[in-house]
């Protein structure tokens, strides 16, 4: 009896870890690793943008990893930032990455693309190019937000109107898709590796909050350092750890020595995720400020460890957090980001981290997640 053999699973993907960012859009490629321990036949393709003044290595990167197979090419271009060089260096690059992934891998059964921006257009065209069928991931903030502009916007159409199923990472994501022709929408979440992300019973000592993100504007970590300040005046053992680099990292050092707050809060640097579940193993409560989340990764990865989580209303943590496992509030609102932060600490013994992080890989395990990109795959291949 000749051996079945895996479906294989072609990911183009708009945004993927590199080797210069090992960490970036990680969601991504553990997504990728948990369908490959399923048994499918995982490859991507992924083209990163980067700026002429960047330090990243240009050029082709070949590899393995988590038994996926990754053909990236990383590629300068002027006017970074702007939507038509993003569209036109990704469409002859992934036409590239295809061939050198179809010569040495084969031919993929299913197409699934991460993101309409910028490779869905691309995406659908090569999966109606070779008769392949197509599955459309959406996980684009700026689609709640309504910030698109218009190239978006058509990439987003196209790739909508050329996939078999197209799924949203969050409820929110996925009603504002019917806006765009989508009209049924598949919620299907990301996922959170529970044999990484562990929950390892903290021995009590400084009560520690927690936040990791790239330290943008958009994440509010200054509104962040401001309520944590506010509730140290009521508590002054409690101690902020954040963990990230990026554009806004010396602002919000300033801003935490001129609070007086440089003894309590910790800029860790950039983690691996090894190193962010030590981190988080290490800490009491997850606090994040954002301004727009779709779905929020950090989120379901620090209620696996057992932290319960403080988050906004911003998009994607609606669908996460509620009052079993945390406090949702207000966008820039500096007094109820305290407010919730005093609750979290006053109420601390109330949470059980191993029941938090049951409810987290209840919803957001490997095998549950794995599951329902299967059912999908399954209806695409009338298996």
């Amino acid at each position: 009896m000749t051996e079945q053999k895996p479906v294989k699973i072609l990911i183009v993907a708009s945004w993927y870890p590199s080797p210069d960012h090992p960490v970036s859009n990680i969601f991504v490629h553990e997504q990728a690793a948990a369908l490959v321990r399923a048994g499918y036949d995982v490859a991507v393709i992924n083209t990163e943008i980067v700026s002429f003044k960047s330090k990243a290595h240009w050029g082709k990167s070949f590899r393995e990893a988590d038994g996926v197979k990754i053909f990236q090419l990383t590629v300068p271009v002027y006017g970074r930032g702007k939507a038509k060089p993003y569209i036109d260096v990704t469409n002859r690059a992934m036409r590239y990455l295809y061939g050198k992934a179809s010569k040495s891998w084969g031919k993929p059964d299913i197409i699934h693309i991460h993101s309409s921006r910028f490779a869905g257009p691309i995406g659908v065209k090569l999966a109606k190019e070779h008769s392949i069928p197509c599955v459309l991931t959406e996980h684009l903030s700026k689609i709640i937000h309504k910030t698109m502009n218009e190239d978006e916007k058509k990439c987003l159409t196209k790739a909508i109107r050329g996939a078999g199923k197209v799924i949203a990472v969050s409820p929110s994501l996925a009603e504002e898709l019917k806006n765009f022709g989508c009209e049924n929408p598949i919620y299907i979440p990301n996922v959170v590796d529970g044999r990484l992300f562990n929950y390892a019973p903290k021995s009590h000592g400084d009560f520690t909050f927690i936040s990791t993100a790239w330290l943008s504007k958009r994440k509010g970590m200054d509104i962040l350092i401001r309520a944590f300040g506010k509730l140290k005046n009521k508590h002054p053992y409690l101690k902020l750890k954040i963990c990230g680099s990026g554009a806004e990292l010396d602002a919000l050092k300033n801003l935490a020595a001129q609070l007086e707050l440089a003894d309590s809060v910790e800029f860790t640097g950039e983690r691996d995720r090894a190193q962010l579940c030590q981190e988080l193993n290490s800490s009491d409560c997850f606090v994040l400020a954002s301004y727009a989340e779709t779905f929020g990764v950090v989120y379901i990865e620090a209620l696996a460890c057992g932290l319960p989580v403080i988050a906004t209303r911003c998009g994607g943590p609606e669908g996460i957090v509620n009052d079993t496992n945390g406090i949702l509030v207000d966008t820039g609102d500096v007094d109820a980001l305290c407010a919730a932060m005093e609750k979290i600490y006053s109420e601390r013994d109330s949470y059980s981290g191993a029941a938090l992080r049951k409810g987290c890989l209840d919803l957001y395990g490997c095998e549950v997640v794995v599951s329902q990109l299967s059912d999908v795959y399954n209806s695409l291949l009338d298996i």
